[in-house]
């Protein structure tokens, strides 16, 4: 039985197509015309593995048949220890107590203009600060593993890993080549989704938010030494006396750098990818 002759292949509005004729007195069915069709449709182009979504023989004439295969290129699965990584840097909002300096300050007449020491929007007796966008960044990333490498110790890491931040510094290299360091303390795993494939595989993708270690941070005429990303930074006030103005304003004196994120060594969890 000679195979199909493929006649041409169209790309259009991010399907491709392949179109073939089958021609020989062994094709009398529209079964045997079909699996002959099937036979050398190619499985993948390049790392892509192709997602058939319609694949049809007609009859033009007494064993004579024209067969054709459709399928969406720009949506691809993953072919086994390869990476697909997506990511999200517009930001998060975080309340903001102080500045990063002040670049003015205006009273009314002649008064004594008090110092707040960069605090924002203070009030008689606290500080209410002001929501901005602050750095964030967002990401994902996606693997494919036979299901020999998708081993219940992969499972139980992603469980604990969840609702962790890193203890080890964690490298990411994605299939493109990409490389991305992250030190203690800057990821926070929010948890991994996955589901299996065919010819016993998995996919899965575990979604991190990353935010920077932060040193020598100033507010007001305290220095926070050392803040990993995902702890957690909160300022005790009191009422104190202006020397300059005579009124009683809330003042920092002291912050608390808090550990509300357990840690969790996560390098194991890009490796082999």
């Amino acid at each position: 039985m000679p195979a199909p002759e493929l006649l041409g292949q169209t790309l259009s509005g991010g399907t491709a197509e392949r179109r073939y004729k089958l021609h020989d007195s062994s094709y009398t069915t529209d079964t045997l015309a079909f699996a002959a069709l099937l036979a050398v449709l190619p499985a993948t182009v390049g790392a892509k593995v192709l997602n058939y979504e319609s694949i049809r023989v007609e009859e033009l004439a007494t064993c004579l048949w024209i067969g054709s295969a459709q399928w969406v290129v720009n949506t691809y699965t993953l072919i086994p220890d390869d990476t697909r990584f997506n990511f999200d840097t517009t930001g998060g909002k975080q309340t903001i107590t102080h500045s990063i300096s002040t670049q003015g300050s205006y009273a009314a007449g002649s008064s004594s203009i008090p110092d707040f020491g960069g605090a924002i929007n203070v009030e008689e007796d606290k500080v209410r600060g002001v929501e901005l966008d602050v750095r964030q960044f967002s990401f994902s990333v996606t693997y494919r593993k036979a299901g020999s490498d998708f081993t219940t110790t992969l499972l139980s890491n992603l469980y604990y890993a969840t609702g962790t931040m890193n203890s080890d510094a964690v490298t990411i290299v994605a299939s493109s080549g990409a490389t991305l360091t992250f030190q203690p303390g800057e990821l926070l795993c929010h948890g991994a989704t996955g589901e299996p494939q065919s010819n016993n595989e998995w996919e899965y993708t575990v979604r991190f938010t990353a935010s920077p270690n932060v040193t020598a941070l100033p507010i007001d005429d305290i220095t926070v030494t050392t803040k990993l990303g995902h702890d957690y930074l909160w300022v005790y006030y009191t009422n104190q006396v202006d020397a300059a103005t005579g009124l009683t304003l809330p003042k920092a004196r002291s912050a608390y750098v808090e550990r509300v994120y357990a840690a969790t060594a996560m390098n194991s969890l890009f490796t082999n990818v």
